[in-house]
């Protein structure tokens, strides 16, 4: 780097707003790109081998951390944490390298959660992304898909600014178009909040095989053609630091922080309040599991009654586990209830050999997710730790699943998956 260990400008660092998922400091992978745009090239500098150390070394000091996790000191558990190092490493340069420009936005392909995920993402929800900037106009649009709940919601927006599928005013067919920012329209246009860097927008679905997601388009109004500027060489030296100090600080460490709080106050059980109940997004509440291999783990709700809900788990690191393969998360429309009418799931290392079964791909530990869309009875699970083979004994009421049943409930997954991000 120009023969010297010159550090990033760290006011251009510093100039937005952290991550909520870490420290002050720590950029959001929201904006990593949009910082990274302001950055402006210095003459002369040119790139060697020293661009890397801080990289090197933020990478380093994040698996020394994932070294010394209890959490994950048990068998499969230590191998999955550093295959999410190695994930969190691809997340992080995709929102440095890939992000699009604010000029000329696009939205992105719906992420592959099954594969590589950060924050407990659904299974259920397809995410798309889309790169804005707050002193320009745009217009949203497209057609609107069957999703069970939509929402469109401005990334790094202050305050927070989230829109329903209702405010979408979409016409029968679902065609829409939305206005953001610009000039005051007597229709369909929304003022662009401060602070915004990108657009999201989520849709989750109970029924994966009848699923049909949204066609959406992007346009930035009034702007012309800007091709995406040439990376300079203090924009690359700044995306190695941002990428790894996201990695080892907002991906690991605040992770592991959460993790160790929940499974000291709440082992085996959900956390007692819910959050987000003031938002427009699904409200959500978590507990944490730590099995023996022939424990199990009941949980036990009524119906929510919401317009969408689901459960799923997640590693001690909170990574979504793979679940095209394995029965690691159930919704509202695949969950069974029993003859009370209550929901009860079993969640072990082994198949117990009913409907309603939560399987932790090996993992020793993790957490258990809750989300409920618009419930009109939204809840805090109760949950009882028992041996394994006596479960489907002790629930009497519970639907059984033979092995070949299991065989066709895997496939019905891998096909849905395949029509919720791949079709």
């Amino acid at each position: 780097m120009a023969g010297d260990e010159q550090a990033p400008d760290t006011a251009a660092l510093t100039a937005k707003p952290g991550s909520s998922f870490g420290p002050n400091g720590v950029p959001s992978s929201a904006d990593i790109g949009a910082r990274l745009r302001a950055i402006v090239d210095e003459p002369g500098l040119v790139l060697d081998e020293v661009v890397v150390d801080g990289f090197c070394n933020e990478i380093r000091h994040a698996a020394e951390i994932l070294a010394d996790f209890e959490l994950t000191a048990k068998g499969h558990d230590r191998t999955a944490s550093y295959h999410y190092l190695l994930a969190m490493v691809m997340y992080s340069i995709d929102a440095a390298v890939l992000g699009d420009e604010p000029l000329q936005p696009m939205w992105s392909a719906p992420y592959q959660i099954n594969r590589a995920d950060w924050g407990a993402a659904s299974p259920d929800a397809v995410y798309r992304r889309a790169w804005i900037r707050e002193d320009l106009a745009y217009r949203v649009h497209g057609k609107l898909g069957n999703a069970d709940c939509l929402l469109l919601e401005f990334r790094r927006a202050k305050p927070s600014a989230v829109f329903n599928r209702e405010d979408l005013a979409a016409e029968p067919d679902g065609t829409f178009e939305l206005y953001l920012g610009g000039p005051e329209r007597t229709a369909n246009w929304r003022r662009m909040p401060s602070g915004a860097v990108g657009l999201s927008i989520r849709e989750y679905f109970g029924d994966w095989l009848r699923a049909r997601r949204s066609r959406l388009r992007i346009d930035c109004l009034g702007s012309g053609f800007a091709p995406r500027a040439d990376a300079n060489a203090r924009r690359v030296a700044t995306a190695f630091d941002l990428s790894a100090k996201w990695v080892r600080r907002a991906a690991i460490e605040f992770w592991a922080r959460q993790s160790r709080h929940a499974a000291t106050a709440h082992p085996n059980a959900f956390v007692p309040e819910l959050a987000r109940t003031g938002s427009e997004l699904p409200t959500v509440t978590h507990g944490w599991w730590d099995l023996d291999e022939d424990e199990a783990l009941v949980i036990e709700f009524e119906n929510p009654q919401a317009q969408f809900w689901a459960i799923q788990l997640a590693s001690s690191l909170w990574s979504t586990l793979e679940y095209a393969n394995s029965q690691t998360s159930l919704n509202m429309t695949q969950t069974l209830p029993d003859r009370d009418g209550k929901y009860r799931l079993v969640l072990s290392h082994r198949d117990p050999g009913v409907h309603n079964w939560l399987d932790t791909t090996g993992l020793h530990c993790g957490i258990v997710m809750l989300r409920a869309y618009r419930a009109e009875k939204p809840q805090i699970p109760m949950t009882t730790v028992v041996k394994v083979d006596d479960a489907p004994q002790l629930l009497v009421n519970a639907r059984r699943t033979a092995p070949e049943e299991r065989r066709d409930q895997i496939a019905q997954r891998r096909e849905g998956v395949a029509r919720l991000i791949a079709d």
